[in-house]
Order: structure tokens, then C-alpha cells, then sequence
């Protein structure tokens, strides 16, 4: 071979080489810019609904609240899409622009005119960033549009309803259940396991893998695990300093909900936030006499059901009488070994009491209702309801 061959062939290699990346680059580039165009185009779809009403005579008549722009529901929905606009134009300004030759050989390739996505070169976290923004904004439009059209013309707290949190969230009150738990692959994993914990939560992040293990095996457990890493990691959702997973868009101090956990319920109640205690106790007390500690207590039970699911189960029974048992043999010794004994030997010597346990949950929701201004612990040591209402939107 001529030696004036190998630098030729050297240059023409880096240059396929070079086309090659520059290709493919390009290639990425235009596929991020179709995904945020797509997000672009759900952006604008929920504003467009959310706005049409008001010209739309046949979108009037289906759901007339939306005309009522002193509805608390409406107005706090306003201020939703206000901010998601603000993050959206925060997000258009802080992402990179494309460069003009870029941006003149995507349009060639869509055979279509310049639009906010062909001007910008997103990167993957930018995508995460805005998919966030608009996925926030249409669950707080689902939500909103739900309650408007329970609501009619009228206004939240009306009669009619069994609360006017129930607007917000159909589960008020109702038995803590699971829908059916998703079969989750690769691929599906994570918008699987987000449509599933958006119909369950606030819920422990331990009761959300079991359920999927004992639905799918070992394999789907940690397909969940994963899927849940990466919910957390693109800020979808949160987990708290208990392990109970929050939407990101929702503000706990507002959260207004509570279920019940009896024998229907998928859920116990160590599985729950204790603000649903608290949202539980502001609906049985009220703003004048108000209860004693141990009334709020046995009213919980009962309004919680949670009597129907711990209570007198075979074993809790059983270690029950086994503890009382040895208590009454160490009361009928002489006082000296009273003492000793009774210093030694644990007062649940037998599994502990689950009783107890509930009573000790229930005792840290009163705290959470007192503490997040909820409820009022008068003088005379009755507790009573201090909020009158709640916000009208969590979000």
C-alpha cells in the first residue's frame, strides 16, 4: 500500500467517525424535542379545558361550576395553573437553546415551522423537570373538575354531601383499600407503580412493596423497589421521616382526608400518616365542649373501625391473659418480692399488647392534630375542634 494512503484513509475515517456522532447527537436531540413538544401540547391541553368553558356552551352545561369564579375550588385551581405557567416560562428560560444550524435542519426534518421546542436543546433532566410541572398540573385539574362537577352551582360544604373534603377525595371516610396492584415489567414499572400509589396514597412505602410481592413474587418486589427509587429520584413522590409516601405536589399540613382501617381494609393504621388521626378526631369534636383525651380515644376507635380489625384476635387474647396472669401471681407474693418482681418483669411480658400499640398511634395523631392546628387542648384539659374549615385544594 502507497504511504500516502494511511493518512488519507486515517482522515476519512475520522471523518465517518466524526459524521457518525454528529448524526446520532441529532438524532437525540430531535427525540427530546418531540417529547417536550408532547409535553407542550398536555400543558395546554389541561388550559385550554380548563378555560373553554367559558365559550363552550356544551362544556357549560356539563360542568356549570366552572363558571362560578367565586368558587373556592376554582379559585384555588387558578392559582395551580398560574404557577405551573411561571415554572413552565422558568423552565423554557433555563434550559439550553438550540443552536440556529440545529435548529434549521430539525424544522427541514419535521417539514414544519419553528415552535418553543425546536428553539431549545433539553437535556434529560430538563425533561424530568418539566414532565413533573405538567403532570402535577393535571392531577390538580382531574381533582378540581371531579369536585366542580359533584358541586353543581352549589358551594363546598353543602348538605347534600357527607363532607365537603369528600369533594376532593371520594375515599373520605371510606375503608383504606388497595386497587387491583399492577403487573410491572421494565418498561411499564414506573408509570405502572405511579398510577397505582396515586389511588392509594399516603401510604408506607414497606405496605406498597409487600403488596406488589405478594401479587407478582420476589421478581415484581424489586421491580416495585426500583420503580419507587426512581418516582422518589424524579421528584414525583416523597417519602416522609415514617416512610409514608406524598405525592410531591401535595402540602401535608393540608391534607384533609381519612380512611377507615377495619377488617375491609387493606391497610392498618401503623401504615397510615398520623394526620389521618387528626383530620379523624377534627370531624368527631367539635368547637365548644369538646372530649377528654380517653373519650377522643374509644370515639376514634369506633369512627376508624379499627376496633372490628385488632381487637380480640386468638393470640392477642391469649398473651392478654398470660400477662394478666402473671401479674396477679406477682401480686399475691409477699411485698418485698412485690417489689422486686415487679420491677424485673415487663408489664407485656407475652407479644406486647396491639391494643396498646393502637392506643399509642392514635395518642401521636392527637399530637399531630394539636401541633398542626387542628385541635385546641382547652384549660381544663378537653380537647376541641380549632379549625373551622378546610383549605380547598391540597395542592
Amino acid at each position: 500500500m502507497e504511504l500516502w494512503l494511511i493518512p488519507l484513509l486515517i482522515s476519512l475515517a475520522v471523518l465517518l467517525g466524526w459524521g457518525s456522532v454528529t448524526s446520532m447527537n441529532r438524532r437525540k436531540l430531535t427525540d427530546r424535542q418531540q417529547r417536550w413538544r408532547a409535553l407542550d401540547q398536555r400543558f395546554d391541553r389541561v388550559t385550554v379545558d380548563s378555560t373553554q368553558v367559558e365559550t363552550d356552551p356544551h362544556r357549560a352545561l356539563a360542568a356549570p361550576g366552572w363558571l362560578d369564579r367565586s368558587n373556592p375550588l376554582v379559585r384555588g385551581f387558578s392559582s395551580t395553573l398560574k404557577r405551573a405557567q411561571q415554572r413552565r416560562a422558568e423552565l423554557e428560560r433555563n434550559t439550553p437553546a438550540a443552536t440556529a444550524g440545529q435548529q434549521k435542519k430539525i424544522q427541514k426534518a419535521l417539514e414544519a415551522p419553528a415552535d418553543s421546542a425546536s428553539r431549545l436543546a433539553p437535556s434529560e433532566t430538563d425533561l424530568e423537570r418539566y414532565e413533573l410541572v405538567v403532570e402535577q398540573l393535571e392531577d390538580a385539574y382531574a381533582e378540581t373538575d371531579r369536585a366542580v362537577r359533584m358541586t353543581g352551582w352549589t358551594r363546598p360544604g353543602d348538605d347534600r354531601l357527607p363532607h365537603a373534603q369528600f369533594m376532593l377525595d371520594h375515599r373520605w371516610g371510606r375503608p383504606a383499600v388497595f386497587p387491583p396492584v399492577p403487573a410491572l415489567d421494565d418498561v411499564s414499572g414506573v408509570p405502572a407503580l405511579k398510577s397505582f400509589l396515586d389511588a392509594i396514597f399516603p401510604v408506607h412505602r414497606d405496605a406498597v412493596i409487600q403488596a406488589v410481592k405478594q401479587r407478582g413474587g420476589y421478581t415484581a418486589g424489586k421491580r416495585a423497589e426500583k420503580a419507587l427509587e426512581q418516582l422518589i429520584v424524579t421528584r414525583r413522590y416523597r417519602a416522609d421521616q415514617h416512610g409514608i409516601l406524598w405525592p410531591a405536589a401535595i402540602t401535608v399540613e393540608h391534607w384533609g382526608t381519612f380512611r377507615t382501617f377495619g377488617r375491609s381494609a387493606d391497610l392498618a393504621l401503623h401504615e397510615a400518616p398520623a394526620i389521618e388521626v387528626a383530620n379523624a378526631a377534627w370531624v368527631i369534636l367539635d368547637d365548644e365542649r369538646g372530649l377528654t383525651e380517653d373519650e377522643l380515644l374509644e370515639q376514634l376507635k369506633q369512627r376508624m373501625d379499627i376496633s372490628s380489625r385488632g381487637a380480640a384476635t386468638w393470640t392477642q387474647g391469649l398473651n392478654d391473659g398470660l400477662n394478666k396472669s402473671i401479674h396477679r401471681g406477682i401480686e399475691s407474693l409477699p411485698e418485698g418480692m412485690q417489689k422486686i418482681l415487679g420491677d424485673s418483669v415487663p408489664q407485656n411480658l407475652f407479644g406486647g399488647s396491639g391494643r396498646r400499640k393502637v392506643e399509642h398511634q392514635l395518642q401521636d395523631g392527637i399530637r399531630e392534630g394539636l401541633v398542626s392546628g387542628r385541635l385546641q387542648r382547652q384549660a381544663n384539659g378537653r380537647i376541641v375542634r380549632l379549625r373551622t374549615d378546610w383549605p380547598s385544594t391540597y395542592r
